[in-house]
């Protein structure tokens, strides 16, 4: 049996993010430079890596329209996603999907929802940061939601904003800070 060893395509500062997705094949990594990369909208691939070049609050960005759509078995990694209108219901969405891993990556700059799970399981998330913004610009309002959401593993979190857990359980939240204004 031959094992396919994935490929790296690099996107150069003002390229085409969602092409380069599109144009991977399962164990290839996708790889953004220092620099913030403008998309209407991202959708990511089963067993594909989206990694940015360093830490995700002052490296890679993402400043999108539509936000993020995750997918099962991919991987993203030393980002920072940001809403170019701040309105965007949910910037990284999980819908139906598991296995996912998230690692080093802030998501911020939006009025609305910063991470929306529905449907999805077992996908584990490491050293991310929610930081909506609440209407009145400060810091703050719903940064999670998870309905029909189980087994998902948050380690070293920090959100600021708001938990909601609908019809969700046996999620675990480790080594995570929720931080709420009142």
């Amino acid at each position: 049996t031959v094992v396919r060893q994935g490929e790296e395509i690099v996107v150069p500062p003002g390229g085409d993010v969602q092409a380069a997705l599109d144009r991977a094949r399962p164990g290839d990594t996708v790889r953004l430079l220092v620099a913030n990369y403008r998309v209407r909208s991202l959708r990511l691939k089963p067993q594909v890596r989206l990694v940015g070049a360093s830490s995700s609050h002052d490296g890679t960005g993402i400043v999108t329209e539509m936000g993020v759509l995750g997918a099962s078995h991919a991987t993203l990694e030393g980002l920072r996603i940001e809403s170019a209108f701040r309105f965007v219901p949910g910037l990284l969405r999980l819908e139906g999907v598991s296995e996912m891993r998230v690692r080093d990556v802030w998501i911020t700059e939006t009025i609305g929802l910063a991470l929306q799970m529905r449907d999805s399981e077992r996908n584990h998330f490491d050293h991310v940061r929610l930081q909506p913004v609440g209407p009145r610009g400060l810091v703050g309002g719903l940064a999670l939601e998870l309905t029909h959401a189980g087994q998902n593993h948050f380690r070293n979190m920090v959100i600021e904003g708001e938990v909601r857990l609908a019809d969700s359980s046996a999620n675990v939240f480790h080594r995570t800070i929720v931080r709420t204004r009142t």
